[in-house]
């Protein structure tokens, strides 16, 4: 995926979507690296941008999304950023 530098804080970036057979419960989304540039939306998976990308303090993002279910089902989504 590609972030233009200027990209600024509540840029939507993706959706993580996940299905499950059941209807409810309804699916989770938490996001495991502790970072301050992202964060997701717990219900609809929404990955959104909150702060500023400087590349030339930072060329990388590794982030880990995990969803699950209230039966404990857990997929865990890894996605990387980079400068090209």
């Amino acid at each position: 995926m590609l972030l233009c530098l200027g990209a600024q804080a509540g840029k939507l970036l993706l959706m993580v979507t996940a299905n499950d057979i059941d209807i409810e419960p309804r699916l989770t989304y938490d996001l495991l690296t502790s970072t301050e540039m992202f964060a997701v939306d717990k219900y609809s998976g929404k990955l959104s941008l909150t702060g500023k990308l400087d590349y030339e303090t930072k060329m990388s993002h590794n982030l880990t999304v995990m969803v699950r279910n209230w039966d404990l089902f857990v997929l865990v989504i890894s996605l990387h950023w980079y400068r090209h």
